[in-house]
Parts: structure tokens; C-alpha cells; sequence
């Protein structure tokens, strides 16, 4: 059976966002993450943040690396937005609001997010 590429991708677990990201946060009591949710297109990378929470180092890196930095609220319209894409993303773990507020013209591929299985892979020290 032949996978199904996605064009878009939304992830929610802050877990998975701050590994693709190699950035930590202090946001969640003894969990070094972010509240975030993120959106890659084959275009963009799209972190939605309280940018209020990201120091200039972080700023600048995440320029770097192309990342645009967007309110953490403004996730529910730019998802409503995405028209006649194949979208990516875990279902179970991801909020109603999102979840419902995508387009019918959209294919909603449900599957586990790929940084998961990389997240197992250890380097070498």
C-alpha cells in the first residue's frame, strides 16, 4: 500500500514541537517545553507562540532557521484557511477546535506524527 504525502502538516504536542525545533521553554512545571502549536506547509514553518515568551536569542535562531512566528491563538484561522490539502496530523491528539475547524476540502490524513519514531532514535555520545 503506498502512503498518502501530506501537503501540510499541524502538530500540537508540545513535545514533538520543541524536539523538531531544538528549543526548550519553562511554560509547563518541570516540562522543558512551550505552549505552541505548529504548522508546516511545503512553503513555511509556522510556529503559533506567546512571542512574549521567547527571549531575543530564540528570536533570532528561529529567523534563522525560516520560521515564522505567529500570536499562539491565530492557529484556529490559519487552519480554517488551508483549502484542497492533504493535512497531517494525529487526531487524538489534537484539540476539537482545530480538528473541526478544517475546511471539507481538505484530506485529513490521520496518522502519528513522524517526529515521534525519530524522537526513538538515540545518537551516539
Amino acid at each position: 500500500m503506498k502512503k498518502e504525502k501530506a501537503t501540510a502538516h499541524i502538530l500540537t504536542s508540545l513535545d514533538d514541537i520543541v524536539w523538531l525545533l531544538n528549543i526548550r521553554g519553562n511554560d509547563v512545571s518541570c516540562n522543558p517545553v512551550v505552549l505552541s502549536y505548529a504548522m508546516v506547509t511545503m512553503e513555511r514553518f509556522y510556529l503559533f507562540i506567546n512571542e512574549e515568551t521567547l527571549n531575543d536569542q530564540v528570536k533570532a535562531y528561529l529567523k534563522e532557521l525560516s520560521v515564522t512566528v505567529r500570536p499562539y491563538n491565530d492557529i484556529y484561522a490559519s487552519v480554517s484557511q488551508l483549502r484542497d490539502q492533504r493535512i497531517l496530523l494525529e487526531t487524538g491528539r489534537t484539540n476539537y477546535a482545530i480538528v473541526k475547524g478544517i475546511d471539507s476540502s481538505n484530506r485529513i490524513i490521520d496518522r502519528m506524527n513522524p517526529s515521534v519514531l525519530a524522537k526513538a532514535i538515540k545518537k551516539p555520545c
